[in-house]
């Protein structure tokens, strides 16, 4: 069974890292795809033996990075048995109750194509130290937000066609509820605040909808929409259980399609959960950070 894994980059580093550590590890590096829109700043991570497709630089259009993705995605599935498809701070893991790791998945959980779990990891500033990454990253997390936005068609043994964002799909949605996509955006204060000011400096072709992204807001308005809501939550004891079947249901009963053919949700759900102790060496970063 071979696998292949793709992600698409702009000026990328420590999330890079991890997602070559974790990809290469699953299917070797030689299956590896990174698609670099002309970064002007070299990752400092050796990326020998995996396949770098260099792109002129160009104002950023959303619509042109999930249409690339798409076209080498479409590609490669006649080329490989299966492929991940993802931002490269998005990792894949599967149930390590049921499953050894994402290989095993593959050849004996997926059917066709699948979408994971959206589950975005936050660092609770409070009470959680920075990330010491000679460990495994979930073990000093614990905490992460069930976001619906994240729960995404990732992986696939089809042809797909991704919206931008890489949010939704033009198959309808098959929530398997052992696949998660660990988001990790927030999970560590500093990454995600160094990662933030870089790419309030990404200017978008559509002046529009880059000044109403969440990427350029000012970093007193990123932390008070992403880490602080973690800390009112801890101080008032908001703590779901690790249990999301309301709602898968909730989505799919929700789930309607778009006149360009794509399947989304027609509803927003969120939940902040512990991350249970057997994920805690699911994801790690054992390359040189």
């Amino acid at each position: 069974m071979k696998a292949a894994a793709v992600t698409y980059i702009f000026n990328e580093d420590i999330n890079l890292a991890i997602w070559v550590d974790h990809y290469g590890r699953e299917f070797g590096r030689e299956n590896l795809f990174i698609i670099d829109s002309g970064s002007d700043q070299k990752p400092s991570i050796n990326l020998d033996g995996i396949n770098v497709i260099n792109l002129p630089k160009i104002l950023f259009d959303d619509a042109n990075k999930s249409f690339a993705l798409s076209a080498l995605q479409n590609t490669l599935v006649r080329y490989y048995d299966c492929t991940v498809v993802s931002d490269c701070d998005e990792i894949l893991v599967a149930n390590p109750q049921k499953y050894r790791n994402l290989k095993d998945y593959i050849q004996n959980g997926l059917s066709d194509y699948a979408t994971a779990i959206g589950l975005n990891i936050v660092h609770a500033i409070d009470r959680e130290p920075p990330m010491d990454f000679n460990q495994p990253i979930i073990s000093q997390r614990h905490y992460a937000i069930f976001n619906s936005f994240e729960t995404k068609t990732l992986i696939s043994r089809l042809p797909l066609t991704w919206s931008p964002g890489l949010h939704y799909t033009k198959n309808p949605q098959k929530i398997d509820p052992d696949l998660f996509n660990f988001h990790l955006k927030l999970f560590d204060y500093e990454t995600a605040m160094t990662r933030h000011t870089k790419n309030k400096k990404n200017i978008w072709q559509n002046e529009q909808e880059m000044t109403k992204s969440h990427h350029h807001t000012s970093l007193e308005v990123f932390f008070s929409s992403t880490f602080k809501p973690v800390l009112d939550m801890l101080s008032n004891g908001i703590l779901d259980p690790f249990n999301f079947d309301e709602k898968i249901n909730k989505l799919e009963k929700n789930s309607q399609k778009d006149d360009e053919g794509f399947f989304y949700f027609n509803s927003e759900e969120y939940q902040f959960v512990e991350i249970p102790e057997y994920f805690n060496n699911s994801i790690r970063c054992s390359i040189g950070l």
